[in-house]
């Protein structure tokens, strides 16, 4: 084993540190919602989409993807049945922390973009799952494994003039955003709070393999939101034009101070030159103008593992937008991923640090608000549960022959050390778990 890092993972501890802890060190149940397994359904028809030869993907042909689809997610993940009225398996099971994370952090997306503090990083970055410990290095058991296609010329998109190439932001430095036309009426989300317990099949009136009434009903509007979100992608960009290298492409590095970085890009696109585009789907709106550069940390990350392992920087950084149509573009540069790399680097020291101490505290905001832990949590009057003795091995990636340090267990009331950070480390990092 090696000590590595997600970019959803990285969000977890620069949002709260407590709930990095939950995820990678406890492993603890979440359950899964609405927006997460939309996020999961819509991503996995826009991949099976460039199976079909070019002319066949037309939107007919993606919406008829679409319950085959959802099929595929409830055979890998029945426990999802919940949220129509179905069983599910045991009744009322809970999503392991080591369930993919797509669906993991979908509803974290929704909080992000749900109010006027938004962050926009998405979550659907199919970073490798906690399971194995951030410490696992390759694709882990709970993510879906890179389909890794011949590289091929990237042919220009409908967006962009036949004379330019379709690798190109606006040359201006800062993100390019570009919408598409008038986006249809948005399909209401996921209620914050208690009222996510209702959404996600836990009202009372049935019993555990009973269906709940409307339930039926209630997937039709769900999947006819997520045929939406789809739509709304056609009108951003146009499949019979694109031939992406990979998707779902599984990518890994190692930084000098042996901390691997790993992910999931969604598509990545080459050009007959060379140049790279990375790719991102998010089913959540756009975030304002002040929330950029926080959405693209995931994008960063992902550009710097590609620039590491293929020795190019990657031309264009791309967000592409479902819930209100729009599309975020960002040419980086070399000092843009060079200042990712140092953050990323202090970011694990903190990481490392909070390991050894124990001192796992929490940060409260208003993404707490999605937040499943809140019977665990000191900020909610909570009792977190003791630290478990592999608490090190499953952060920092020791091996389980070398003897563990103890640890402590709670939330010390000061902190430990000062060079913990408790705010995120530099100035564009996600308040997000990051799509």
């Amino acid at each position: 084993m090696a000590a590595a890092l997600s970019p959803s993972r990285a969000s977890d501890f620069m949002q709260c540190p407590l709930l990095y802890r939950f995820r990678v060190v406890d492993r603890l149940p979440e359950r899964p919602s609405p927006a997460a397994l939309r996020g999961t359904v819509v991503h996995t028809v826009l991949e099976s989409l460039f199976d079909l030869p070019a002319e066949q993907r037309t939107l007919q042909a993606a919406r008829d993807l679409l319950q085959p689809s959802w099929e595929k997610v409830l055979a890998e993940r029945p426990e999802a049945a919940q949220l129509f009225g179905g069983p599910g398996p045991g009744g009322d099971e809970q999503v392991g922390a080591d369930g993919e994370e797509r669906a993991r952090t979908g509803s974290e997306e929704q909080a992000r973009t749900g109010g006027q503090e938004q962050a926009g990083t998405g979550s659907q970055d199919h970073s490798a799952g906690s399971g194995g410990g951030e410490g696992s290095v390759g694709p882990a058991s709970g993510g879906r494994p890179a389909e890794q296609t011949s590289e091929q010329t990237l042919e220009q998109t409908s967006e962009q003039s036949s004379e330019q190439p379709a690798l190109s932001g606006d040359g201006s430095g800062r993100p390019a955003v570009e919408a598409a036309g008038q986006a249809p009426e948005e399909a209401p989300e996921e209620a914050p709070g208690e009222a996510r317990g209702e959404a996600r099949g836990e009202a009372a009136g049935g019993g555990e393999n009973q269906e709940r009434p409307g339930a039926q009903a209630d997937l039709e509007a769900w999947l006819a939101s997520a045929s939406e979100l789809i739509g709304r992608w056609f009108a951003l960009e146009d499949p019979t034009r694109l031939e992406p290298a990979d998707r779902e492409l599984y990518v890994e590095t190692t930084l000098d101070n042996d901390l691997v970085l790993r992910g999931y890009v969604d598509r990545l696109d080459v050009a007959a030159d060379g140049r790279l585009r990375v790719v991102d789907y998010k089913t959540g709106r756009s975030p304002g103008e002040a929330f950029e550069a926080k959405a693209l940390f995931q994008m960063k990350f992902y550009a710097l593992v590609l620039w590491r392992t293929r020795g190019r920087l990657p031309t264009v950084l791309q967000l592409v937008y479902l819930g209100n149509g729009e599309i975020l573009r960002y040419e980086p540069d070399e000092q843009d991923l060079l200042a990712v790399e140092r953050k990323v680097k202090a970011l694990w020291e903190a990481i490392a640090l909070a390991a050894e101490t124990g001192d796992w505290r929490p940060s409260p905001s208003r993404l707490c608000t999605w937040c499943d832990h809140h019977a665990l949590c000191p900020a909610k009057g909570g009792t977190p549960p003791p630290i478990p003795p592999e608490a090190r091995a499953r952060v920092l990636g020791i091996t389980p022959e070398e003897p563990e340090q103890p640890v402590g267990s709670g939330v010390p009331e000061q902190p430990v050390g000062s060079e913990e950070p408790k705010q995120p480390v530099g100035s564009e990092e996600p308040k997000q778990p990051v799509e």
